[in-house]
């Protein structure tokens, strides 16, 4: 048993200096994997409305009489506004100059022009829409009659940006392997 031990180790010292030219010929390069870097786009949504209308004196309303009793047109113009902000992470630590590099180039090309994508999609949500509205019933009442218009508005074209942004991370859209092309480090040598 301890001769088969010998030529074993015999075989491997003899096959050595080749597998060490193999592995250099061979020598595969990192992808920078355990990397993770991510990107954040905050929609940063805002609105407001207004109500120009006329308003005239009516009858027959079910909860008060009188001056309170009043019949209104107008439209609700409802004003839709964003500031996306983008958040990047910054290179992490312990990379080599190579990877720091090949990091943070992806991280203001690859991760940037997706983020910009989020940016452009809760865009879609700026503008102004204009409901025509009638109303009948109390003065006291026409308020609440208006903001529930305006938010029913706002409700729809928030969830329609938000279901545009959504749908550029389908299916891990937004999980990219990070191509570095460097070198693997040298082995360190034993002191």
């Amino acid at each position: 048993q301890k001769k088969g031990e010998e030529e074993e180790e015999i075989t491997s010292t003899a096959t050595y200096s080749e597998r060490g030219v193999e592995e250099q010929n061979t020598r595969h390069y990192a992808n920078c994997e355990g990397v993770s870097v991510e990107g954040f786009t905050d929609a940063n949504y805002g609105n407001s409305y207004s109500t120009p209308g006329s308003s005239t004196p009516a009858k027959d309303c079910t909860d008060c009489s009188g001056e309170e009793c009043v019949s209104n047109t107008g439209t609700v113009i409802s004003t839709f506004t964003t500031n996306p902000v983008v958040t990047l992470h910054s290179v992490p630590d312990g990379l080599s100059e190579c990877e720091q590099k090949a990091v943070s180039k992806f991280i203001n090309t690859t991760l940037n022009a997706h983020e910009q994508q989020h940016v452009a999609a809760f865009n879609t949500y700026r503008g102004v829409v204009k409901t025509p509205y009638t109303y009948k019933g109390c003065a006291s009442g026409l308020d609440a009659h208006t903001a529930k218009i305006h938010a029913e508005v706002e409700s729809a074209m928030k969830a329609k940006s938000d279901v545009k942004s959504a749908a550029l991370d389908v299916g891990g859209a937004n999980i990219f392997n990070i191509k570095c092309n460097c070198p693997d480090p040298e082995p360190k040598e034993a002191e």
